[in-house]
This record gives C-alpha cells, structure tokens and sequence, in this order.
C-alpha cells in the first residue's frame, strides 16, 4: 500500500510538468525558472493521478486530507514595477489549481462539493480569486518565496499526505 502512495505522489510531478507546460511544438521547450518552481510546488503539495490530486489542509488548527476531482493547474506570470525593480523583485507568478469536485477525510470522506472549476466560465476569467487553492511565487535578490494567496490552505508536506493517504485506504 505504501508504495502504491509513493507511486501516486511521484506522478503528480510528471502531471503538474505536463499541465504547466501547454502546447506542443515539434522541438522540446525548455521550462523557465519560474515553471520549474511551480512544478516543484505542485509536486510537494499534492499526490495522486489525473483524475484525482490529494492534499493536506490545515483547517482550524487541524490536517485532514483534501481530495480534488479533475484538477487543473494554471501559472500566470505578473508584472513587475521598475521601483519593484529597483528593490530586487525581478519574478512574480500566480499559480493555482482549480478542480470540479472536492470532499474531505477525516476518519470518513464527507459529501462532494462543487469546487471553483466547476463553474468554467468564472475561474476562468477570473483564475486567482476564484481557485481552489493559489500561491504567490516571488523572486527577489535571487531568493525564491512562496505564500499562499487565495483557497484551501494547503501544506507542502509529503511525508504528511502520504501517511493520510494511507490511513484513508489510498
């Protein structure tokens, strides 16, 4: 069953490169800075498949697992002032996932909710204020830093999702 775990954390890595990186060209892209970023962030955040991206909220004080159905990640790369500039901010990006469905264990699987990628239309428009869960990528003086900027509150703690992976028979 471990193993299984693992496997499913270490294809989420494959999954969030995938996703970050868009189209297909006939010769490989390679992937920015700021994209290998994200990808390690999605890859210590969450585990699972395509269909399903498990995660570890800190909700109320507590860690229960958070199960989002169809997933999907979106970067969106924003502006930097020159007085930003001036001060060593040279990257700024949003990253965020959005998903169709979401439930909760904690001992039990709670009733599905709609998530914010259940209504296409709106996340779409308006991906950052309108996703499951978002983050704030930053870089300044050559130091990378991440904050949680909209969402579910989720832990980047693999050893933690794949305990509760565990412990809900996943």
């Amino acid at each position: 069953m471990r193993s299984a775990t693992l496997r499913h954390i270490a294809v989420i890595a494959a999954l969030a490169g995938m996703l970050l990186a868009g189209g297909c060209t006939d010769q490989p892209r390679q992937p920015s800075e700021v994209e290998l970023q994200a990808k390690a962030i999605l890859g210590a955040t969450f585990g699972g498949n395509t269909d399903d991206w498990f995660a570890v909220q800190n909700y109320g004080g507590k860690l229960r697992l958070v199960q989002l159905h169809h997933p999907a990640s979106s970067l969106s790369r924003q502006s930097v002032t020159e007085t930003e500039q001036m001060n060593g901010l040279t990257e700024r990006a949003n990253l965020t996932v959005n998903c169709r469905q979401i439930r909760w264990y904690d001992g039990a699987w709670s009733e599905w909710q709609p998530g914010s990628g259940s209504n296409g239309l709106l996340s779409g428009l308006m991906p950052g204020l309108l996703a499951d869960w978002g983050t704030r990528l930053e870089k300044k003086n050559g130091q990378w830093t991440f904050r949680h900027s909209a969402g579910h509150d989720f832990q980047r703690d693999r050893a933690s999702l794949a305990r509760m992976m565990h412990q809900a028979g996943l």
